[in-house]
């Protein structure tokens, strides 16, 4: 069977392959559009994690700041007067003023091998500044806890609060 095509048919043949090529290629060109396109959401997802979790410069030292220092135990005599110095220093950077502190009677209780010393203070200040000094009390080196922080307010100067604090640390 030769069959013999007009020019026009050839080229009615030959425009029907190309958009038969061309409904192919839209077809399967979508479907590895968006293929792609969630490879690249998912990528730029786990940049933004990898990103998240690597520390920048300025990040780290906020970080840094956050976290306490911590000085290890040494004899009990001497790590309560360290730590009554710093106590006191942070006491009056925050303007507590008052009864100067006074040491509990060291607990017989053993706390991975050391003594728990504990200091009371009773004082007033501003409620920001004891606000503040909860916030800064962390950097004493020599701080186990804080055992007790109460305050009271007067009705009079309601600004004003009398602040009771019992604060920890080890001591060999």
């Amino acid at each position: 069977m030769n069959i013999k095509l007009q020019e026009r048919d050839v080229r009615t043949l030959k425009l029907g392959a190309i958009c038969a090529l061309a409904i192919v290629l839209a077809w399967g060109g979508m479907s590895w559009y968006e293929h792609w396109s969630g490879v690249r959401s998912r990528l730029d997802n786990a940049r933004e994690q990898v990103s998240s979790l690597r520390p920048a410069s300025a990040k780290s030292k906020s970080l840094a700041a956050r976290v306490p220092v911590f000085e290890m135990p040494v004899s009990e005599d001497e790590q309560k007067f360290l730590f009554r110095d710093a106590f006191i220093e942070q006491l009056k950077k925050a303007g507590i003023g008052g009864e100067p502190p006074v040491f509990l009677p060291v607990s017989r209780t053993r706390v991975a091998g050391y003594k728990v010393v504990k200091i009371k203070c009773k004082g007033r200040t501003k409620f920001d500044k004891a606000l503040e000094f909860l916030g800064d009390i962390k950097s004493n080196p020599y701080l186990l806890g804080i055992e007790k922080f109460s305050f009271t307010c007067d009705d009079k100067k309601r600004n004003e609060v009398e602040v009771d604090i019992v604060v920890s640390s080890l001591a060999k």
